[in-house]
């Protein structure tokens, strides 16, 4: 059910979503979730390699693991930046701009930054009450 796809929309007023996607010529069938899922299957292959790494009758060399992981995280990293990149950001450097695309983008960078600072200011402040307080007293005849 494969078939070759041109953006072209023929009169109907609708677009193809993913003609751009790798390899081209496959219209809507993107191969990045398959590498990506690749890269995720290598970490597990990599924890399951470190743990049959250790102990004293190791079944494979202590090195195994690491590499795994190592390749397993690129992979996944580059099926994930693949991926993003001809969902989203392809057709941002394509499209005409606006002011009011600007300013939904530039508010919705303030909300972002208002729910960091609210989020990370509730831990450090939890963390620093935790730290600051005399704590034997609430912990009386308890074991």
């Amino acid at each position: 059910m494969v078939s070759e796809e041109t953006p072209e929309d023929h009169g109907h007023g609708h677009h193809l979503p993913a003609v751009e996607d790798w390899p081209r010529g496959f219209g809507e069938a993107s191969w990045w979730p398959f590498v990506t899922a690749v890269g995720g299957t290598g970490i597990y292959l990599a924890a399951a390699l470190y743990i049959m790494s250790r102990g004293d009758n190791a079944a494979v060399d202590p090195l195994y693991g690491p590499a795994a992981m190592v390749s397993g995280v690129g992979i996944f990293l580059i099926g994930l930046y693949g991926w993003v990149y001809h969902a989203f950001v392809s057709h941002f450097w394509q499209r005409e701009g606006s002011q009011q695309s600007a300013t939904k983008l530039r508010f919705g960078m303030l909300a972002f930054l208002g729910s960091e600072l609210a989020t990370f200011g509730a831990l450090f402040g939890y963390y620093f009450y935790i730290r600051s307080g005399d704590w034997e007293s609430i912990f009386v005849g308890i074991p």
